[in-house]
Formats: structure tokens, sequence, C-alpha cells
């Protein structure tokens, strides 16, 4: 399997602690790829929290208020799932340039998103009695 798989494998399964252990072997691009992955899974959370879904999602209110890491998460998936590309490396790549330290906080931060919304979307789909999506 590789790390990437791992990653996410140990993410969707909540065992955070595993999921940064094999984090470091993610390196270079393939860290965007894996953000990516976790971004696409989202948006399949998304679409199974909001069936008939697709279209313009926006950025969550509460991300606002969010850590940075919480915050370039929030962003990563909202214009991943909104299918621009290019705003998604620009997001990575700032993280990139922020340092070592920062790029791996927000790429846990969405792996805990990614994590956050599949749970949801095993509970099944939004209704107005269950909230619906924050």
């Amino acid at each position: 399997m590789t790390p990437i798989a791992t990653v996410l494998r140990h993410t969707l399964a909540g065992r955070p602690a595993r999921a940064a252990a094999v984090l470091d072997d993610v390196v270079g691009d393939a860290r965007f790829t894996l953000c990516c992955a976790a971004a696409e899974a989202c948006r399949d959370a998304l679409l199974t929290l909001r069936p008939g879904g697709a279209g313009r999602w926006a950025l969550p209110a509460a991300a606002a208020r969010a850590g940075a890491p919480e915050l370039w998460a929030a962003r990563f998936v909202t214009v991943y799932v909104n299918g621009q590309a290019g705003a998604a490396v620009d997001l990575y790549r700032a993280a990139e340039r922020a340092g070592t330290a920062q790029l791996r906080e927000s790429v846990c931060a969405l792996l805990a998103h990614t994590y956050g919304l599949s749970r949801r979307a095993a509970a099944g789909p939004a209704s107005e009695r269950s909230g619906g999506i924050p």
C-alpha cells in the first residue's frame, strides 16, 4: 500500500496519530496529491450530506473563527470541490512556503476535516432536523 493510501486509510478509520506518523513518508508532489485525494473524499461526503448539491460550495461560516491550519483546510476543500484547480495549487504552495511545520499542520487539519465530513456522511444526508451542514 502506498503512503498516500495508508494515510487516507488511517484518516477515514479515525486514527489520526497513525495517519500523522505516516504523513512524513509522503513527500514532494505526493503531498499535494494526498491533499487532492482528501478533498475528493470531502466532495463525496458533501454530496452524501446534500444529495444533488453539485454546484458552487461556499466556505463554512465557522471557518472564519478557525485557526490558520483549519481555515486553510476549509479553503482548500472549498476551492477543490468547486473545480478551481489553480486556486488549490496556489493554496498548497502558500502553505509550503510558510514552512514545513505549517504545511504539516495544514495537511493534518485537512485530514481531520476529511474525517469529520466522512463521519457525518456515514450518518446519512443532512436534514432540517439534523441541523444541516455547518
